[in-house]
C-alpha cells in the first residue's frame, strides 16, 4: 500500500516495514533482537528457529526494496549483547547499507558497539523535514 505524506511516497509493507520511496529508505521499528536469547535464558520456551526468523524476514524486506539506508526506530536489541549480537554483526556484514538507530528505551547497549560495526546511533533524526525522535537529546541530520 503507497500512501502520501508531505509529497513524500511511503509504501508499507506487510512486514510492518516502512519503504521512503524517493529516498531509498528502509524504515523497521521494535526488532528486539536478543529477546528470544534473552527469553530463553530465563527459562520462557521460545522456539530457536526464532532468531533466524528474524534475520530472514529483515533480509526479505531488504531484497524486495533494495534499499540505500536502513532505519531502525528504537529497540533495536531487547536487551543486554548476547549470542544474537554477533548473528546481527555478520548479518550486517553482508549488507551495505547505511544504517541507523535511533535509541528506544530497550536499547541499552553501549553506542561504541555499535560504532563498531558501522550503525549510526542517534536520538533524534531529521530527513527532509520528517523528525523521529527517542526522549532523548542527541541529534543527526542525513
Amino acid at each position: 500500500m503507497k500512501i502520501q505524506i508531505q509529497n513524500e511516497t511511503f509504501i508499507l509493507h506487510p512486514s510492518g516495514a516502512v519503504f521512503w520511496e524517493s529516498k531509498k529508505i528502509i524504515i523497521i521499528s521494535d526488532v528486539h533482537l536478543g529477546k528470544v536469547t534473552h527469553f530463553r535464558k530465563h527459562g520462557i520456551a521460545i522456539p530457536q528457529n526464532a532468531i533466524s526468523e528474524n534475520f530472514r524476514k529483515i533480509t526479505a524486506v531488504l531484497d524486495y526494496f533494495l534499499p540505500e539506508k536502513i532505519i531502525f526506530l528504537g529497540d533495536l536489541f531487547h536487551s543486554v549483547k548476547n549470542a544474537e549480537w554477533n548473528l546481527f554483526e555478520e548479518w550486517l556484514s553482508i549488507h551495505d547499507q547505511e544504517t541507523y538507530l535511533i535509541t528506544g528505551n530497550h536499547d541499552i547497549i553501549d553506542e561504541i558497539h555499535y560504532k563498531k560495526i558501522g550503525v549510526i546511533v542517534t536520538e533524534l533524526l531529521e530527513l527532509n523535514h520528517f523528525f523521529h525522535a527517542s526522549s532523548y537529546r542527541k541529534r543527526k541530520s542525513v
